[in-house]
C-alpha cells in the first residue's frame, strides 16, 4: 500500500488503522441519528488574513463563503455526520437532517432560519 500511494510505510499503517476504525462503523452508517441530536453548520476554511499575499480572497468577510466550504455536521451518542454542502439555506440543510436524524429525536441547534420547520 505504501508503495502504491507513494507514502511511507508509517502512514500506511495509520492510514489502514483509521480505516478500520471506519469499516467498524460501517452498519451504523445505515441507521438514523435518534435520541438528542445537535445539529450546527459551519464554514471550512482558514482566515484570509492568515493567508500567503497571493493566496487571498478580496472582499470575503463575515458569512461570507467566497474561500470556504459550508459544512452541516449532526451528532449523537458520539455518532458524528458531515457532509459538505452547497449552501445553509433552508432547502438544503432541512432534507439532509431529515434523512439522517430519526423522527421524534431532541435536535440542539442554534436559532438559524434554515431549522425553523424541523419542530414539525
Amino acid at each position: 500500500m505504501a508503495r502504491d500511494l507513494g507514502i511511507t510505510q508509517k502512514t500506511a499503517w495509520f492510514v489502514l488503522d483509521d480505516l478500520r476504525g471506519i469499516l467498524k462503523q460501517s452498519n451504523f452508517i445505515k441507521n438514523m441519528l435518534e435520541g438528542i441530536v445537535e445539529v450546527d453548520e459551519t464554514f471550512i476554511g482558514g482566515k484570509n488574513g492568515n493567508r500567503h499575499w497571493d493566496k487571498k480572497v478580496p472582499r470575503c468577510q463575515g458569512r461570507s463563503f467566497i474561500d470556504k466550504t459550508p459544512t452541516l455536521g449532526m451528532i449523537a451518542d458520539g455518532f458524528l455526520i458531515t457532509q459538505a454542502v452547497p449552501n445553509t439555506q433552508q432547502s438544503i440543510l432541512e432534507p439532509i437532517i431529515r434523512a439522517n436524524v430519526k423522527e421524534g429525536s431532541t435536535i440542539y441547534t442554534d436559532e438559524w432560519h434554515a431549522y425553523k420547520d424541523l419542530s414539525k
